[in-house]
């Protein structure tokens, strides 16, 4: 929960009643019928995560974990990479002062760290294949950003998935491995924390000697994956054409209905590393099933008139209504739109009034 005030405090705090555990973390299953296991209380509030009005003038949390290897309590193992953390801090950090209009830049930015670091490795690659080299010269020159015109955006992620299967799969064998490796879930993400760690050797797969063998037939396949889908030419690549969003409902799925409740394929930038926010939940290079915020708010506590917000695709859920998709290009180009805070605007800009009233009233 994060906290802002018209005073100029800002605060974080972790809610909630959070177990205290005899033994183990909760994560496997264990002897229920003995108490070796059970809750002996709850972490005390005073002892969870709080911070009020921190040194560094501003607070950044994306899902990410919030305590350090210090911390004397577990608090669950299941949060995303601080990708987006950090970039948060980063683009916070890069300004003597933030106001609105760079607020937006931020939800719209999609640059990831990890792409960034893992790029540069790349670059490290030696090949024989132009094609190859060419490729490993790209990813050299580029700063991470995923933006939907992107071909190293398009390579970086399919080599990531490629390199997901090779490492994950010495562990499982030559199978489908199917949704195990695929997306943002925890094997996922930790191959990308594996990949952004240099100078690992030992068993660690990918790392040591055999790394940029591992690396280089991930990037091949990669490039085979691609001139596959999307021909020959690496300006075709793009990251557009590989991930692309539909707005659907629930009766879309149904085929005769898709044209009428649906919206989309809509070329989308980004992932599950980036402030803009847009992943696949199997990563599936032919799939619309796409994660990412619906809701954008903008609050300005010295001027609440100026709080903006988007809503995608709209505020209403009948396909008849102007507003059922009216917000979906905003949400792409970042045409925010005014809440009005105050009942004076309310009344002067209202559109439309509903009454429910008694039976008879």
């Amino acid at each position: 929960m994060v906290y802002a005030d018209t005073l100029g405090n800002i605060a974080y705090s972790l809610p909630g009643k959070i177990p205290v555990r005899a033994r183990g973390d909760g994560r496997l299953p264990v002897p229920g019928w003995t108490e070796d296991y059970d809750w002996t209380g709850f972490i005390p509030f005073d002892q969870l995560p709080h911070i009020f009005n921190p040194p560094q003038g501003y607070l950044a949390t994306a899902n990410n974990r919030v305590i350090g290897d210090d911390y004397p309590h577990y608090l669950g193992f299941d949060t995303p990479h601080h990708d987006r953390a950090q970039r948060i801090a980063e683009l916070i950090s890069s300004q003597p002062e933030i106001d609105l209009a760079f607020v937006k830049k931020m939800h719209y930015d999609q640059l990831s760290p990890s792409a960034r670091k893992i790029a540069k490795s790349i670059s490290g690659l030696v090949a024989d294949d132009p094609l190859l080299i060419q490729v490993i010269q790209r990813m050299g020159a580029w700063d991470g950003t995923l933006a939907t015109a992107s071909p190293e955006a398009a390579i970086y992620e399919v080599f990531l998935d490629q390199v997901t299967a090779l490492m994950v799969g010495r562990y499982l064998g030559d199978t489908d491995l199917g949704q195990f490796y695929k997306g943002h879930g925890p094997s996922y993400e930790w191959v990308q924390s594996m990949l952004v760690k240099p100078g690992q050797s030992g068993d660690n797969p990918g790392f040591g000697e055999a790394q940029d063998e591992v690396w280089q037939q991930a990037l091949s396949a990669a490039i085979t994956v691609l001139s596959k889908k999307l021909g020959p030419g690496v300006e075709d690549w793009s990251w557009g054409k590989l991930h692309q969003l539909t707005y659907s409902h629930p009766l879309g799925n149904f085929k005769p209905l898709r044209q009428y409740f649906n919206r989309g394929p809509f070329p989308t930038g980004g992932d599950g590393t980036t402030v803009w926010t847009a992943h696949s939940g199997h990563h599936d290079l032919n799939s619309s099933l796409m994660f990412g915020p619906p809701y954008r708010m903008i609050v300005d506590l010295g001027d609440l008139r100026n709080f903006v917000s988007l809503l995608a695709p709209g505020q209403s859920g009948l396909p008849a209504s102007r507003h059922y998709n009216d917000q979906v290009k905003a949400w792409f180009t970042g045409d925010y739109h005014l809440m009005l805070f105050y009942r004076a605007d309310v009344e002067k800009e209202t559109e439309g009034r509903l009454e429910l009233l008694p039976e008879g009233g």
